[in-house]
């Protein structure tokens, strides 16, 4: 940011998707949501922007490494990320199982080697965990990215103790009755 002498990190819609209007409105709808969150956690959005038909936005850089920085150097190779956007509408569908989901895992993994690991990185995967692990195989070891945040949570914030007045609020890019239905489904509460 030469405006203001500071480097910045900025998150933008991959070229491939930038032209796509529901894409463009729900990346702007989370661009809104999180700026208007204020937490020590939560780094702050500087700004939302457009630029020809680029959207994106400007957030503080964070030195650090990625996760497949880190990775690598724990010794795991062949690292790949995969978008895969047609499982959230399909779970939340709650079709977790059969012909379409298949056809979908299918879509995005036929060309891929079997991996020895996969970081299930969505809410939704859990879902499916299942159909991905048959799909895969039992020899690919699954990681549940939302467990490591509870134990990261349980550790940071001493969460050992279940309280029974638990508020609970959802939050959403879209649709947050819709949310709070399916994740109270979800959590059987």
């Amino acid at each position: 940011d030469p405006t203001c002498s500071r480097e910045v990190a900025l998150k933008q819609i991959r070229q491939e998707l930038c032209k796509n209007k529901i894409i463009q409105e729900r990346f702007l709808r989370e661009a809104h949501i999180a700026s208007q969150l204020c937490h020590p956690s939560i780094i702050p959005i500087y700004s939302i922007d457009k630029e020809g038909e680029g959207i994106f936005y400007t957030m503080p850089y964070v030195p650090g490494q990625t996760l497949k920085q880190i990775l690598k150097a724990k010794g795991f190779n062949n690292l790949q990320a995969k978008a895969t956007g047609l499982f959230v509408p399909i779970v939340e569908e709650e079709i977790y199982s059969g012909e379409i989901l298949e056809a979908t895992f299918r879509h995005y993994f036929s060309d891929i080697a079997k991996p020895d690991a996969i970081i299930l990185g969505c809410t939704h995967f859990p879902l499916i965990s299942d159909a991905i692990q048959n799909y895969f195989g039992k020899e690919t070891i699954l990681i549940h990215s939302g467990d490591a945040i509870v134990q990261q949570l349980e550790i940071d914030f001493k969460f050992n103790t279940k309280y029974e007045k638990t508020k609970l609020e959802f939050f959403a890019s879209e649709n947050p009755e819709s949310l709070k239905a399916i994740g109270k489904k979800w959590l059987n509460i």
